[in-house]
């Protein structure tokens, strides 16, 4: 997979593109991929024609395995006999390839299959994220997913025949590269853990804006916390009536219809303790954006200057992180069994591998 990001300062005339390759995932279970074995064999249509012509004079269908396989005994006989009639479900498909001149393909494509769009379609997409991109904005593959589907409905295909699948955007990004390449972008290897001292959104960015970001959670769950806190009182008391009726019930009923009514009532009392509510979408991106502009000049400029991509001498005063007390809010947390165990990066499944992993990143370096 490829992401590319990039982001445009407005007072720093730099560019800087990030390329990351990312790896396989390592196997947790150590199940690994059988090797290919090449067992199948494509077989040309006419062949499928002749054999099922054959059946269709009248043969039956042990006597076409005789004639066509009559090496075949055993599991591989019964193989080819499943194989056979899954051709004959197929057989005007089989018969339509021979009469348009096909006959000797061993697989046919839909119309519409690997529909690709026009060398001017691309155009207007590469023109659409570079304006993007000059605003600041990062295009992700879903936009330009979304975006080639918008320009194939207006140059023709459909959207049963062009989906801008994983394998086109693959297959459509280097010619992005190529471009980058010929605005004289230098490839710089970046070798793995080491973006903090050479990325600017690493060195000076990311902790400011994460610290305020962070804070933003912390207080949504303080205010979920107070809320709760405020209506305990009404909780109680719904909760002691809920529990009368139930000692009632348990009098009253015999067992098996007392369990159920019981059951729904404790239901009922469980969902009257606490729980976290996830901040909504529109949230999440107000939240972002408001840390964003929070974001000075200095900070921005810092992480350049410390990168060495700046060559002049401004001195700078980068934003610090925002400190956030947590421990209060992890210990009312903890009472209500929402906070669990602490886990490190040394508890994450696989993480002696992933340790080792040299996965490539490469920084690219646009400088005006």
């Amino acid at each position: 997979m490829l992401i590319i990001a990039f982001v445009s300062i407005k007072s720093l005339p730099v560019h800087i593109e990030f390329v990351e390759f990312v790896m396989v995932r390592p196997s947790i279970k150590g199940v690994k991929k059988k090797k290919k074995q090449y067992k199948r064999m494509a077989v040309e249509y006419r062949h499928k024609k002749e054999l099922l012509d054959y059946i269709d004079e009248g043969h039956t269908l042990s006597e076409a395995l005789d004639k066509f396989y009559g090496d075949l005994t055993g599991k591989a006989r019964r193989a080819k006999q499943q194989l056979i009639s899954k051709w004959r479900a197929n057989a005007v498909t089989i018969n339509s390839a021979c009469k348009t001149g096909h006959s000797r393909h061993l697989n046919l494509r839909q119309r519409g299959m690997a529909t690709v769009l026009s060398k001017r379609a691309e155009e207007d997409i590469v023109l659409w994220i570079n304006t993007l991109r000059k605003d600041g904005a990062p295009v992700s593959r879903t936009m330009l997913k979304l975006k080639a589907r918008d320009t194939a409905d207006d140059c023709g295909p459909s959207d049963e025949q062009f989906t801008a699948s994983s394998s086109w955007i693959g297959y459509w990004t280097p010619p992005v590269v190529a471009c980058a390449a010929s605005l004289n972008v230098i490839l710089l290897k970046v070798p793995p853990k080491y973006r903090y001292v050479c990325q600017p959104a690493d060195i000076s960015w990311n902790k400011p804006f994460k610290g305020e970001l962070r804070s933003l959670w912390i207080d949504r769950f303080k205010e979920q916390l107070l809320s709760y806190k405020q209506g305990a009182s009404e909780r109680l008391r719904k909760k002691t009536e809920l529990e009368d009726e139930i000692f009632c019930i348990q009098k009253t009923l015999d067992q098996e219809n007392a369990s159920k009514k019981i059951a729904a009532l404790r239901k009922k009392i469980d969902n009257e303790k606490f729980t976290l509510v996830a901040p909504s979408r529109k949230d999440m991106a107000d939240w972002i954006t408001s840390c964003w502009e929070q974001l000075s000049a200095d900070t921005i400029i810092s992480g350049f200057s410390k990168a060495g991509l700046v060559t002049d001498t401004r001195v700078t005063n980068p934003d610090h992180e925002k400190e956030v007390d947590v421990d209060g809010l992890v210990e009312e947390l903890e009472r209500h069994h929402i906070a669990e165990e602490e886990v490190t990066s040394e508890d994450d499944i696989g993480s002696e591998v992933s340790s080792s992993d040299n996965d490539s990143r490469y920084a690219d370096i646009d400088s005006e």
